[in-house]
């Protein structure tokens, strides 16, 4: 499993500033002219990589159940894990 996502904050590249944004393990530099560009960028992409990053209790449980599914267990199963959950799980939450 991968770390979260991240933003480091921005240095100085020449007359440049440069923004590196680590995601999935995927390193990936950014230069923009000015350190006020570099930190408004920064704080958009922190913003933009939390809300994708943010799972809701929803959709783990719907990854679960297709390992579950993989693993071998029936229908039936794999129903009966789908439908009990829902009574005391806030399936909407957000779990980061």
């Amino acid at each position: 499993m991968h770390k979260p996502a991240k933003v480091y904050p921005p240095y100085r590249d020449g007359k440049k500033w440069r923004l590196v944004i680590v995601e999935a393990g995927i390193r990936k530099a950014v230069t923009v002219n000015t350190l006020e560009k570099a930190e408004a960028l920064r704080e958009e992409l922190t913003r933009t990589l939390t809300t994708k990053g943010a799972r809701s209790v929803g959709d783990v449980l719907a990854e679960w159940l297709d390992y579950k599914q993989e693993q071998g267990l029936t229908a039936r199963s794999i129903e009966m894990l789908r439908y009990k959950p829902k009574d005391f799980l806030p399936l909407d939450a957000a779990l980061s």
